[in-house]
């Protein structure tokens, strides 16, 4: 099977900075999805399709319907060593979809992270801060909610508890 390839035109641009960036493509990922399924699952996965996704943020994801995994191309511009870890992560999510403890025990079998790691830029900038009216606590999320405070409403919407925005962060 051909090296995988980039899906979208737009990325090479943003990317470009990035020395790792034209090692990370010559990767062949279906061939190391093979080889780490062998070595590490005895080949009892089932066949997936294994790709770069420019837009992806994170490390990797998994796309069950799809037959698809999907590893984010700038994460591993900043992590460039991390591309097996993250193949073998998402592996072990073909067996055990949540990180529980089953999870994290295959983790540990296979040595792959059970988390991936930030990088500045992985994460969109809050934008708004809501307040309670009644026990006066800030929220910063990235867009804007309809929300009460659990808290003072014990669990439930209640109006008079309702989140007020008190600043725009831009």
């Amino acid at each position: 099977m051909p090296p995988a390839r980039i899906t979208s035109p737009a990325a090479p641009a943003r990317l470009r900075g990035f020395p790792a960036l034209r090692r990370l493509l010559r990767v062949d990922l279906q061939r190391a999805f093979d080889d780490l399924n062998a070595r590490h699952f005895g080949g009892r996965l089932p066949r997936v399709t294994v790709r770069w996704s420019p837009r992806l943020k994170v490390a990797g994801q998994i796309v069950r319907s799809n037959r698809l995994i999907l590893l984010g191309l700038e994460y591993h511009c900043h992590y460039p060593r991390d591309v097996r870890a993250t193949l073998k992560h998402e592996m072990v999510h073909l067996l055990h979809w949540n990180h529980d403890a089953d999870f994290r025990r295959e983790c540990a079998r296979v040595r792959a992270a059970v988390h991936c790691k930030t990088y500045p830029g992985i994460f969109r900038p809050y934008k708004y801060v809501y307040q309670c009216p009644g026990c006066g606590a800030r929220h910063a999320v990235r867009r804007r909610i309809h929300a009460a405070c659990a808290r003072c409403g014990r669990g439930f919407f209640r109006g008079q508890f309702r989140l007020r925005l008190v600043e725009y962060l831009g």
